[in-house]
């Protein structure tokens, strides 16, 4: 208990740490600063108790391997479980408890890197961040893959020093790691009205309009919202009500729809399925087959061979 008393009078770490019932405080941790974004893990044999000291602008990320940790705010209160994983932003006012035989790995990442992303990624307000789910299920792949690719990242960081490539194949991880985060984790529904004098029908419309023009190029979400009169988050909400569906879903199968299109009236015979698929802003082969048997229910080798056969 000492030494935990010490640990967090040392202000070394954000957190003050406290036994979370009487007795011995047995705690690891294991991780390292990639700069912008820590990795780390956590083991516990008896549980303790936090509560951060400070105001961070981070967001936390942690996946609970063995055990369970109950958070509690302002909001309520959050249990993670292995097979989940919980994200929030880090504030005095959160306590966090572990049970005993608790392992988890976790990450923080700065809050104005992760903006910087979202940004380039969607759009919108310099230093926004989409709202965020409080818990995500690593059914979701996307959720799953992050998990993976933050163990091997936390795996790399530890290993001895590789010299200035390593250090490139960490940086080029992390950015990995910031865009699986940002395409994968849920979001929170917007329940917010569209208080623009035009109707969301005319929106719509304008903005589908704007996609379609556009579906070759690249297609930012900034620049759709624009079209339309909107902010992005309107847009989100926009297509969500009338479509049932995100705005990115919608471009999809816009593209997907032009490249059956071609499949299926293309005259020239040499041409490859990848450029077509190319054509309609699809960069990996095997990213748009799945995609196209996910909308048409085979294969665009299918579809090729079929128009051949008619």
């Amino acid at each position: 208990m000492r030494d935990a008393e010490n640990l967090s009078a040392s202000r070394k770490t954000p957190l003050e740490f406290r036994a979370a019932r009487p007795g011995v405080v047995d705690l690891c941790i294991d991780g390292r600063d990639l700069g912008n974004m820590h990795i780390w893990t956590t083991r516990s044999s008896n549980g303790f108790v936090t509560t951060p000291w400070i105001d961070r602008a981070v967001v936390s990320v942690r996946f609970v391997m063995n055990g369970h940790l109950t958070r509690r705010n302002a909001d309520g209160m959050v249990l993670a479980h292995p097979g989940v994983g919980i994200l929030q932003t880090f504030t005095p006012e959160r306590e966090e408890e572990v049970s005993s035989g608790f392992e988890a790995i976790a990450t923080t990442i700065e809050r104005p890197m992760l903006a910087r992303h979202f940004q380039a990624l969607e759009g919108g307000e310099p230093g926004c961040l989409p709202d965020f789910a409080p818990v995500a299920d690593l059914a979701i792949p996307g959720v799953r893959a992050f998990m993976r690719s933050l163990m091997i990242a936390h795996r790399r960081a530890l290993a001895p020093a590789g010299g200035e490539e390593e250090g490139d194949a960490l940086g080029l991880l992390r950015e990995v790691m910031l865009y699986q985060l940002l395409g994968a984790w849920p979001r929170q529904p917007h329940r917010e009205p569209d208080k623009q004098p035009l109707p969301p029908s005319r929106r719509l419309r304008t903005a589908l309009d704007f996609i379609d023009a556009h579906i070759g190029g690249r297609l930012r979400l900034a620049d759709i919202a624009a079209a339309a009169g909107l902010s992005v988050r309107s847009l989100q909400t926009l297509f969500r009500k009338e479509l049932g569906k995100t705005v990115v879903q919608t471009i999809t199968e816009h593209r997907l729809d032009k490249a059956h299109q071609d499949l299926m009236t293309d005259v020239d015979p040499s041409i490859q399925i990848s450029q077509i698929a190319y054509r309609w802003g699809f960069l990996h082969l095997s990213d748009f087959s799945r995609r196209y048997r996910e909308r048409f229910g085979h294969l665009p080798s299918e579809t090729k061979r079929s128009r051949r056969l008619h």
